[in-house]
């Protein structure tokens, strides 16, 4: 099932991927879906989360309903996105799933517009402010409001107060009364929010892309998947081609963050020479998981990501040579239990709250498992994808993992590697 775009094209060329005017454009392809469709009928499962319903919907057709309201009404709190916050941990650790949803389930989104308003009495600017308006109609949480008139912009509905007054997140212009005030659609909404906090995360301290000192924090990888995610989904409906907001974003993932800090710098005599995840096992898990969605997209649009340093390799056999040889005594679990156990070092709050990372997060899990897969694919000549396949097998499925949404993705979405 692949859902048609609005749009007359088959496809842009941009930073060496062929993005298709069809959605999904995240993750999925015919082998990928066939794989998923074989597995979901033989292990059918009540949808617990918005990634599994979005998942159930793609594979077998069932409503996004509820997915998509709620990612049409998620926000990311003001104090997070704004340029001068240190960082932002909601738009780091729980905007991806949201992503995914508005790629899966397209055509679920409303493109109608629920009508326009007129803003009552003047406003300045700032943060929380509250609008008067000659009516709140059609207005819902996380919707973005189009301010016309002189220093028009898009403002975020943080809550609907009253039958003439609303609350957004923030506003950077003066507006006189008067002004027409556009409601944008559920499509269009959840496009702008997004963009609008990917443009202001991006200049933060904490992960922002001038700060290469921090090309290693979980930060600096969940914004470089982000961007690469919301320039991916909204290419078309956003624009296109050089300079448009879409294409910035992925230039910002892919050349700034990617090619110029991570590529650059992974060589012989770089600082990430060698595979190590420098913020400790805790934090440094982020490098195995949380670029899976874009280099498995990536490579299906024509560029393979992962090929292009040797650091996911480093990485790769850093986890295998870092693993205990054989199972030892996890006793910050059980006094009685043994496991295979990573070593720890650095920020690690996993350990001593969950016996060690490999109980504590999917993360390292989710990489092994998409590096099996990625490295059998286009490093066929080599040992990487069976080395991977066989950490995964060795550990098997005593540690106590949840079946969280990636590991279903990558286990229950794969043919045999």
């Amino acid at each position: 099932m692949n859902i048609p775009a609005s749009h007359p094209r088959l496809s842009w060329t941009t930073h060496g991927m062929n993005i298709p005017a069809s959605h999904p454009r995240l993750f999925w392809n015919p082998t990928r879906l066939a794989a998923a469709q074989a597995w979901l009928t033989a292990h059918p499962f009540t949808a617990s989360t918005d990634l599994d319903i979005a998942f159930q919907s793609y594979v077998s057709g069932t409503s996004c309903t509820t997915a998509v309201n709620n990612a049409t009404s998620y926000l990311v709190p003001y104090d997070q996105w704004k340029p001068d916050a240190i960082g932002s941990d909601d738009y780091r650790t729980t905007a991806e799933p949201f992503l995914l949803v508005f790629d899966w389930c397209y055509s679920s989104f409303s493109t109608t517009s629920p009508g326009i308003t007129t803003l009552s009495t003047s406003v300045t600017p700032g943060q929380d402010k509250s609008l008067t308006v000659s009516s709140t109609t059609g207005m819902f949480v996380g919707e973005v409001l189009k301010l016309d008139g002189a220093g028009a912009e898009n403002v975020i509905v943080k809550q609907v107060t009253g039958s003439t007054t609303v609350l957004v997140q923030n506003v950077v212009n003066s507006h006189t009364s008067g002004i027409t005030i556009t409601l944008l659609s559920q499509r269009d909404s959840f496009i702008q929010k997004f963009t609008i906090w990917a443009q202001s995360i991006q200049q933060q301290e904490w992960g922002g892309t001038q700060n290469s000192g921090m090309k290693m924090s979980n930060y600096y990888w969940g914004n470089m998947r982000n961007e690469f995610e919301i320039g991916i989904i909204t290419y078309g409906d956003n624009g296109s081609g050089p300079g448009s907001a879409p294409d910035n974003l992925i230039d910002n993932a892919v050349v700034n963050r990617w090619t110029n800090q991570i590529v650059a710098n992974a060589g012989a005599n770089g600082s990430l020479s060698g595979g190590i995840p420098h913020e400790g096992i805790a934090y440094g898990s982020a490098q195995f998981q949380y670029m899976i969605i874009p280099f498995f997209s990536a490579k299906d649009m024509g560029r393979d990501l992962i090929l292009e340093t040797p650091f996911m390799k480093q990485l790769l056999y850093w986890t295998l040579y870092s693993t205990t040889p054989s199972k030892t005594f996890i006793k910050d679990v059980d006094p009685n239990a043994t496991e295979y156990f990573i070593s720890t070092w650095s920020d690690d709050e996993v350990t001593r709250d969950h016996g060690g990372i490999l109980w504590g997060r999917a993360y390292i899990e989710d990489g092994m498992n998409a590096m099996a897969q990625l490295f059998a694919a286009n490093s066929p000549s080599t040992n990487l994808g069976p080395y991977a396949r066989y950490y995964l097998n060795t550990l098997g499925l005593s540690i106590p993992l949840n079946i969280d949404p990636y590991e279903r993705l990558l286990q229950k979405s794969s043919s045999p590697d």
